[in-house]
């Protein structure tokens, strides 16, 4: 088992699935919203952003694979075609992963050092911060509180140690109140991991262009989430968006791995119509929601289930493809030695049958294409094995090679249409010859096995 086979297995299988999870989300979400349950569809972006992670259908197929349900084996099994893709891809991951590894640590030193100098805060906007922690039930400490002349938003950054940074300005303690609930309610939820998490994983998924656009709605959702629980705490959607309003900006930076208070103008609008449907919404259906979270579910196992299925097969079907192409190869290698061996190297020899007392069975042949076909038969004492017929025309060719052991003696031979037995004969486990065919008709190919005990021999042959 090569270790790139299951690399490039895990990434792609990976990659596809939380692709499709985070196309029944969106579906989903923007039904969710129209029952006015915005904190649910962010919830449910929670468990999408799992999938781009887990390799889920990977576990599911190695272990089927290791107690050979299913797929008979031959899951990671592989061919110089697979090896020779699966180390390309693994070549060509191994470098973006780094590549876009390194980016994202830059990213994250940048945003932490963007506020190495940052003034703490004090006074009374400290002691209000404060307040807000206690009535959220956050323990004093675990959020700082900052100001930094180059800001112009106010924002929360850090996932190890986060803090709010606040623009330096004078502030009311009706705007500092919307700003503080907004910004620790982020801190609350998680954002900033999840954040963090979903600009990772665009690392890991660099071609997926899903996974960037997953990214993208983690900083919107993010926000709309925020904006169904504060405007909830605050009690008023109109003095909220107002405090809001007064702080928009052009300056776009969500490049930085912050959760923002506001945005751009156009963004902002959104985000204020959303919360309109949802706050004017006082019966939300959660009927209809628990539904809509059902089907979610139900679509994602359903497409998990479907994804192992058709990876498996996949896999399969490339395996016997490519080992298919290979075990031509070898015949036409086969055949091209036969037809540079001299006929009279074996002397063929003709009869008019099989000897009385002689058991004839069918051989089991593996087609590799339309005429070329290989076997391995074993084969008893005082009888034959002969492979199924097949059409021939006179002034053909048909070139047969068998191979055994070095100690037995066998006769490899084909039978003509009226019955005839064309042959020559072995006694070191090899014979290959290329008999001329002067007749149409209905062929087939022979070995007889010429000892006192069982002989095992394999061949092909091509006509």
């Amino acid at each position: 088992m090569d270790w790139t086979i299951n690399l490039t297995y895990a990434v792609i299988t990976t990659s596809v699935t939380g692709a499709f999870l985070f196309g029944f989300w969106y579906g989903i979400g923007r039904l969710m919203e129209y029952t006015g349950f915005l904190n649910v569809v962010y919830e449910m972006m929670k468990a999408v952003l799992l999938f781009w992670y887990v390799p889920v259908v990977y576990f599911i197929l190695a272990y089927e694979n290791t107690h050979n349900i299913y797929f008979g084996g031959f899951i990671f099994v592989g061919t110089p075609a697979i090896w020779l893709f699966c180390r390309i891809f693994s070549v060509i991951w191994l470098l973006g992963v780094g590549f876009f590894l390194i980016r994202y640590t830059v990213d994250v030193w940048n945003t932490r050092r963007a506020y190495k100098y940052a003034i703490f805060c004090d006074g009374w906007e400290y002691d209000f911060f404060e307040e807000i922690c206690k009535e959220l039930n956050i323990k004093a400490g675990k959020v700082e509180l900052v100001q930094d002349i180059h800001e112009e938003i106010p924002k929360i950054v850090g996932v190890i140690k986060p803090m709010i940074v606040l623009p330096v300005k004078e502030y009311t303690k009706a705007e500092l109140r919307v700003i503080f609930i907004h910004e620790l309610t982020h801190y609350k939820q998680k954002d900033l991991w999840l954040i963090y998490l979903s600009e990772l994983a665009k690392c890991f998924h660099f071609c997926n262009y899903f996974v960037w656009k997953f990214a993208d709605k983690v900083q919107y959702w993010g926000e709309y989430a925020c904006d169904y629980d504060s405007v909830h705490r605050i009690g008023e959607l109109k003095s909220y968006f107002e405090v809001i309003a007064t702080m928009v900006t052009d300056k776009d930076d969500r490049g930085m791995l912050s959760a923002h208070l506001v945005e751009k103008k156009e963004d902002l609008v959104d985000r204020m119509e959303r919360m309109k449907r949802s706050y004017k919404m006082k019966n939300k259906s959660k009927l209809k929601a628990g539904l809509l979270v059902a089907a979610m579910m139900i679509m994602s196992t359903c497409s998990v289930s479907a994804a192992t299925i058709t990876a498996g097969r996949g896999y399969v079907k490339a395996y016997f493809s490519t080992a298919e192409q290979e075990k031509e190869a070898e015949v036409a290698s086969a055949l091209a030695l036969t037809k540079t061996t001299t006929s009279d190297e074996f002397l063929e020899h003709e009869e008019a049958g099989f000897a009385e007392g002689i058991v004839v069975e069918a051989g089991e042949v593996d087609s590799r294409s339309r005429s070329a076909n290989a076997f391995d038969w074993t084969i008893g004492r005082n009888s034959a094995k002969k492979s199924d017929d097949f059409s021939a025309s006179s002034g053909g060719v048909i070139a047969v090679t068998v191979k055994g052991d070095s100690n037995i003696s066998f006769r490899a031979g084909i039978i003509e249409p009226d019955g005839t037995l064309r042959y020559v004969d072995s006694s070191n486990g090899y014979a290959n010859h290329t008999f001329n065919l002067d007749q149409t008709g209905t062929y087939s190919v022979y070995v007889q096995n010429m000892t006192s005990g069982t002989i095992s021999v394999y061949g092909s042959y091509v006509y």
